[in-house]
């Protein structure tokens, strides 16, 4: 049963804001954005500016700089400060809202999502934006499908400190559909946010397949952006390091295939496309994570990849090349550099 503003503002005991624009009065749209890194804290960012409602859900020093500070965005998008932003750590001072963005980390799902409840109402959508091919099935299992879109987003920015997020490239894109292909109107006026944001917003009529094709792309990306500690550019200007990145991607198409996603050839062909395309400095968060000494989502990547490679039977050497490469530092290791008298 789908709530009217009216009745929605009555049971959750919130009230509805509007704003005004060129002579029109709109409802703001209360976004609660659970993660304040490089992707959520750009979109919330894009979306406060938008004058939508928005709400972090955050921890940390990142927290309290937001808190004492604002937040404030630098890079390609321009730079711009919020002086005052909704910030907390308890979801339960955010209240219950339409749209919920889930932006944490891959490894924090697990102890995240239960604690989201407080945000849930009858008509609530739940969007994953994590990396993987998984997340949308946590989130499910926490609040049932029927409150759940399967998301992904195309955002390169990170944290550059306390309060301070970076985006190295101008575009932002989210692609998302509910679980259930039902229609949700929540989704259809997140997607409207999204335009006023210059967000750009695709809904999705098959997000499972809408994932693997990101994760195709990622996959390698990632993978080749980390051994190297370098960003896309330096895979592309070696003969041997691109070829390299070609068979973990050919890797990951057979494996996502074997698992039963539709990856049609067109698809593969588009995203290899994009690979190209992408800025010399474009770099993943599991590189940077490698160089800053953070845990990475490795498991959840390549080691997703050998994992399911072993489950159908396909070989994933390449995958299982970077698995071991990088599994020394999956936890959270700094390099440690080579002392100069030695």
């Amino acid at each position: 049963m789908h709530l009217s503003t009216l009745q929605y503002s009555c049971i959750t005991g919130s009230h509805v804001a509007f704003v005004t624009g060129g002579g029109v009065e709109r409802a703001r749209m209360k976004i609660a954005v659970v993660g304040a890194g490089g992707v959520g804290g750009a979109l919330g960012a894009a979306l406060h500016r938008a004058e939508e409602d928005v709400w972090f859900l955050a921890r940390g020093p990142h927290l309290d700089a937001m808190r004492d500070h604002g937040l404030r965005v630098t890079g390609a998008r321009g730079d711009y400060a919020l002086i005052r932003v909704q910030a907390t750590d308890q979801a339960r001072e955010i209240g219950p809202a339409p749209m919920v963005l889930v932006a944490v980390k891959l490894w924090d799902l697990d102890d995240v999502l239960p604690t989201l409840w407080p945000l849930i109402a009858p008509d609530t959508v739940v969007i994953t934006l994590q990396n993987g091919v998984d997340a949308h099935n946590q989130a499910a299992s926490v609040f049932g499908a029927g409150h759940v879109a399967a998301g992904s987003c195309f955002v390169n920015a990170g944290i550059s400190e306390p309060g301070v997020i970076v985006q190295r490239t101008e575009s932002q894109r989210i692609e998302a559909g509910m679980l259930t292909g039902a229609h949700s109107a929540a989704l259809e006026r997140f997607a409207a946010a999204c335009r006023r944001a210059e967000i750009e917003f695709s809904l999705s009529h098959a997000p499972v397949e809408m994932l693997w094709e990101k994760f195709i792309q990622l996959v390698p990306f990632s993978a080749m952006t980390a051994l190297l500690r370098g960003p896309i550019g330096t895979v592309r200007d070696d003969y041997e390091s691109w070829n390299f990145l070609l068979e973990i991607m050919d890797e990951t198409v057979r494996v996502g295939r074997a698992a039963g996603a539709r990856i049609t050839d067109e698809t593969v062909a588009r995203r290899l496309a994009c690979v190209r395309a992408m800025p010399y400095h474009a770099i993943t968060s599991m590189a940077t994570d490698l160089m800053r000494g953070r845990r990475l989502e490795l498991p959840w990547l390549s080691g997703r990849i050998s994992e399911l490679g072993r489950q159908h039977g396909i070989a994933t050497p390449a995958n299982d090349f970077v698995c071991i490469a990088l599994k020394p530092f999956a936890c959270g290791t700094r390099l440690v550099p080579v002392p100069a008298n030695r």
